[in-house]
């Protein structure tokens, strides 16, 4: 009887914040672990090292990590993540500030790479909070006005099944929950499944965590991972290390095979089921 395969694409995020972050993703792009990548396009990582990523551009999908919460001496506005999840249920910020920071975004990615990004989503996962989420799609509603080529990552589809970090995940699913009827209005696709949620320990064994969500995920899943080379001077510095060697091993290869997993793009994905 003939296996049948599920897609899934491995999408890292924060490309451009520092150099061991895009050293790690680079590596790990050149030797097809990864599918997808998320950049913040106002850091200065992305000017450097931008044109070496963008050097794949046909292999792997490439998004625009939007960023309202770390400081790259961008324009105003900025948020602490608590403060943004508050006054955001709340209704208590202006929608037009948070749509031109979102254009300066896009636009600062099209400016270095000359095309629209394959995909949004947002830097812990702020895209799709409630006002901010509508002043999303205003924004794509402007800038895909065909809603054709562009995918959003929907972090309220967070699997719920695998073992641990349930808080997180039913906050994640609350926090986030405004984003997809609008997508659904405007047509424009998203991940069905979303997993990739964990504490960031530096010790935690990722081959584990890799093994629940490649058993329990389903066919066009997005999983989203944070690695870096060694060296990764910001908070998470150690734990993306720990992701970074277990998805250059031959172990991430070897569970992919063993759970019938084909790694590849979301784009290639959406092409395959119209």
């Amino acid at each position: 009887r003939r296996r049948v395969m599920k897609s899934i694409t491995l999408c890292s995020d924060d490309f451009g914040e520092n150099d061991a972050i895009c050293h790690g993703i680079l590596e790990l792009v050149k030797n097809s672990r990864l599918q997808a990548v998320t950049v913040f396009s106002e850091a200065p990582g992305w000017q450097t090292q931008g044109p070496a990523l963008l050097e794949y551009s046909q292999q792997i999908d490439i998004g625009i990590h939007l960023n309202l919460t770390q400081d790259f001496n961008q324009q105003a506005p900025l948020f602490g993540l608590g403060e943004l999840l508050i006054k955001s249920h709340l209704r208590l910020i202006d929608k037009s500030s948070i749509k031109d920071s979102f254009r300066r975004q896009i636009d600062a990615f099209t400016k270095l790479s000359g095309r629209l990004p394959n995909f949004l989503d947002g830097h812990q996962h702020v895209h799709a909070f409630p006002v901010i989420s509508t002043a999303l799609c205003e924004v794509i509603a402007e800038y895909w006005p065909s809603n054709k080529n562009l995918y959003v990552r929907d972090s309220s589809k967070v699997d719920m099944r695998a073992d641990g970090f349930l808080t997180k995940k039913l906050i994640l699913r609350a926090a986030c929950s405004s984003l997809d009827p609008q997508l659904e209005n405007l047509k424009v696709p998203s991940p069905k499944y979303f997993a990739g949620v964990y504490d960031f320990n530096p010790s935690a064994k990722m081959a584990h965590l890799f093994d629940q969500w490649l058993s329990l995920s389903q066919d066009g899943s997005l999983f989203m991972c944070h690695p870096a080379a060694h060296g990764s001077a910001d908070a998470l510095g150690p734990a993306r290390a720990n992701e970074f060697d277990y998805l250059n091993s031959s172990a991430f290869i070897n569970a992919c095979e063993r759970y019938g997993v084909t790694l590849d793009t979301y784009t290639n994905y959406l092409a395959k089921h119209p």
